[in-house]
């Protein structure tokens, strides 16, 4: 990440006005741990362009990282406001939705991204781990089916499941998940330590 960070700075030396360059670098400042400083990479991303959603969503992602879920949510809400398809911005808002316990808006909210844009696995995963805290054991496993029906070359989706099922007493149907994650990824610790 630090080739990229120097790549985007450099480019921001040629472009200072590039909202692109500023958003990719607290991007990257993110995976740094580096949150003050993208931050206020995102802060000057809404300057050069407060209408774009992109340095909203940067700033709630930033936020979250730090736990700080309430500027995280106002922050990924104005995405959602300036781009009502950004279907990140909402997966990640229902985390702390949920998270705050105001479970019915999380619910809306990962449906909602759901709804935008129904090819996605990753929210059908992220509703499923909400199912499942909620114990609605079967609507967390039509939901993880959904998401390997998506993207069966996911081995993470198979962890999942093969998580569901052990919490389930299925055992049988638990180690065959977690074989077909290890199928996917040889190298995945998560199928191995759960499997056992």
């Amino acid at each position: 990440y630090y080739d990229a960070y120097n790549k985007y700075s450099e480019y921001i030396r040629s472009s200072p006005d590039s909202l692109k360059g500023y958003v990719a670098r607290g991007y990257t400042q993110i995976f740094l741990k580096k949150v003050t400083e993208a931050i206020g990479d995102f802060d000057m991303a809404i300057k050069l362009d407060s209408m774009n959603y992109k340095g909203y969503a940067g700033k709630g992602a930033a936020y979250m990282m730090i736990m700080n879920s309430e500027d995280a949510a106002r922050n990924y809400l104005r995405a959602i406001e300036l781009n009502p398809e950004d279907v990140v911005s909402m997966s990640s808002l229902s985390v702390i939705l949920f998270s705050d316990g105001k479970t019915k808006e999380a619910f809306e909210m990962i449906g909602r991204a759901i709804d935008t844009d129904p090819s996605n696995a990753e929210n059908y995963r992220g509703r499923a781990g909400m199912y499942f805290q909620k114990g609605d054991t079967a609507s967390a496993f039509e939901d993880i089916n959904k998401a390997i029906e998506l993207a069966p070359m996911k081995d993470e989706l198979y962890n999942f499941r093969g998580a569901l099922y052990r919490e389930s007493e299925k055992y049988d149907e638990a180690i065959a998940d977690f074989n077909r994650a290890l199928g996917l990824n040889p190298n995945s610790a998560e199928a191995y330590c759960r499997r056992g």
